[in-house]
């Protein structure tokens, strides 16, 4: 899937020297025994892929997954190309499709999510004039168009969990991010949850709308310590209707 990475060569070194000075001053956030992503590792990261031209599906696929809130292994890693007719329906055993509609906004169509039988269709404008190196809808669109991947066929072929995973580790070893071996998949959806939680303004209804949670499910994602949990339960009683917890 990807190219192996000289790691001692000047344009890396640099690479690596430019994308250390974003998580210096991070501190370590975990949920239990779990680290936790968050916004500024996940562009440190995409900077380092851009920057040293290695494991180009990477960086499409963390954008991607960080921006929907995504279960890597079980939603991200399986998507396939798609086209606009498939927000009617998918093709029969198709897992998912994802496709840019002529506005720039990206669609994920998922034949199925958890708590979500009959499937769920989700959608990303193209946020280029606040951040256009990490825009989701385009930087998968453009990794889309370059390896001219065609209608049906997977995103990142050969990306199994344990390459993807073992490829971001490798990564957050080089960036000098604390215990990068900690770091599974659960540090995408569990670490923007609880960065949501944090940011002003943001309620823990819009994270599990966000997240497609049922309402008590969304605890197990974010950190106790940094929600109000009577506040959390008075928010999301009226939405739910006697849900079960994932």
């Amino acid at each position: 899937t990807g190219a192996s990475m000289v790691w001692d060569t000047p344009c890396v070194q640099m690479a690596i020297k430019g994308a250390r000075k974003r998580t210096s001053q991070m501190a370590h956030v975990a949920l239990g025994n779990r680290s936790l992503l968050t916004t500024r590792v996940v562009w440190a990261v995409v900077s380092f892929l851009d920057a040293t031209q290695s494991e180009h599906w990477l960086s499409p696929l963390l954008l991607l997954a960080w921006a929907i809130l995504g279960r890597v292994q079980s939603e991200i890693l399986p998507l396939l190309r798609g086209q606009e007719a498939h927000a009617i329906g998918l093709p029969e055993n198709a897992h998912s499709a994802v496709w840019r509609d002529t506005q720039k906004t990206l669609w994920v169509k998922l034949r199925r999510r958890k708590h979500r039988p009959a499937g769920s269709l989700l959608s990303m404008p193209c946020e280029c004039q606040r951040s256009p190196a990490y825009c989701s809808a385009c930087r998968v669109a453009q990794y889309i168009e370059q390896q001219r991947i065609r209608v049906g066929a997977p995103l990142w072929p050969g990306a199994t969990p344990a390459i993807s995973l073992a490829a971001l580790q490798r990564v957050l070893t080089l960036l000098r991010v604390a215990a990068p071996t900690s770091y599974t998949w659960k540090a995408v959806r569990a670490g923007h949850a609880t960065e949501l939680a944090l940011t002003p303004g943001v309620s823990l209804a819009d994270i599990m709308k966000r997240g497609e949670w049922r309402s008590g499910s969304v605890l197990a994602y974010v950190r106790p310590d940094d929600v109000h949990v009577p506040t959390f339960v008075a928010q999301t009683l009226d939405m739910s209707d006697a849900e079960a917890d994932e």
